[in-house]
């Protein structure tokens, strides 16, 4: 669909994803997902943070999610 092709595209311009952007929710796109959620966590603990500020690192894309893909 255009939105995972969205994400797809965003993570690869942030160096999580290194294949053709497909649209596909696939494995390797999973993978992608728990692999960008753990090092946004890894991140947030360097700094102040609450266990509200932290992704869930299941692969699933929710609106936290989104919002950390979208962040800088």
């Amino acid at each position: 669909t255009e939105c995972v092709k969205l994400m797809q595209w965003v993570l690869k311009k942030k160096g999580y994803y290194d294949k053709s952007v497909s649209g596909w929710f696939d494995n390797y796109t999973l993978k992608c997902v728990k692999n960008f959620q753990t090092e946004y966590n890894k991140k947030k603990k360097k700094g102040k943070y609450t266990k509200k500020d932290l992704l869930r690192t299941d692969g699933k894309v929710d609106k936290y999610v989104l919002a950390a893909l979208c962040a800088k």
